[in-house]
């Protein structure tokens, strides 16, 4: 862990400080981030990435006639190593329409709190007979959804716009974090709800993949 956070701050003070071949700016289903990319041959390159994820929200649904809402969320902060090959880059000083427009890309990455959270809880008062249970005394629901931190990544990548200094570039590709861990909790009367953690382990367990489909422009150096 020690080894691989210490060539990953590498890169990244080597895209900063080095003479730069790409850097560039994007979004995805990874976050928003920011790239560097320095071409070490025709067709290799090695870069760096931070990307930074945050997806949070509400919804209701209605169980046996009770509103039940559930605020869920999850934010983290990702740095990533990768080297990119470009098959079609021609060898002669020469260009063509197609040069460095496809490339596979492979790295690593190191994903800072890689976890899903929802807590869920009635929306409305809830009546035993004529008797109001407070909040506490109907409690919640605790759902965390924990993957690897270190998360391998294979993408390939297109160039849709790709000029002297500008460029534009889509990808899609795959993290592969593991098959992840349910934690829950519950509170009050909802207590019971935690026999279902096992069921909910069971059917998330085979999802190991998180998918990426990004866009990016940046400029060239």
């Amino acid at each position: 862990m020690k080894g691989f956070l210490t060539i990953l701050c590498t890169l990244l003070c080597s895209a900063c400080f080095a003479q730069l071949q790409r850097a560039s700016i994007g979004i995805g289903t990874n976050g928003i981030g920011v790239s560097s990319e320095l071409q070490i041959q025709k067709q290799f390159s090695f870069g760096s990435a931070v990307n930074y994820l945050l997806i949070k929200g509400t919804a209701v649904n209605t169980i046996l006639d009770n509103s039940v809402k559930t605020d869920y969320k999850t934010s983290s902060l990702q740095l990533e190593g990768f080297v990119k090959w470009y098959p079609q880059s021609n060898q002669s000083k020469s260009s063509t329409a197609n040069q460095n427009r496809f490339y596979a890309k492979a790295g690593l990455a190191v994903r800072l709190n890689p976890s899903y959270s929802a807590n869920s809880t009635f929306m409305d008062k809830t009546m035993i007979g004529s008797f109001e249970l407070n909040k506490d005394q109907v409690g919640y629901v605790n759902i965390n959804i924990r993957t690897k931190r270190i998360q391998p990544m294979l993408a390939a990548g297109y160039s849709i716009f790709d000029k002297k200094k500008f460029f534009i570039n889509t990808e899609a590709g795959v993290y592969f974090h593991g098959s992840p861990n349910v934690i829950m909790e519950a509170t009050g009367t909802l207590h019971l709800n935690t026999v279902n953690q096992q069921a909910i382990q069971d059917k998330i367990y085979k999802y190991k993949y998180f998918p990426v489909l990004r866009i990016e422009t940046g400029i060239k150096f």
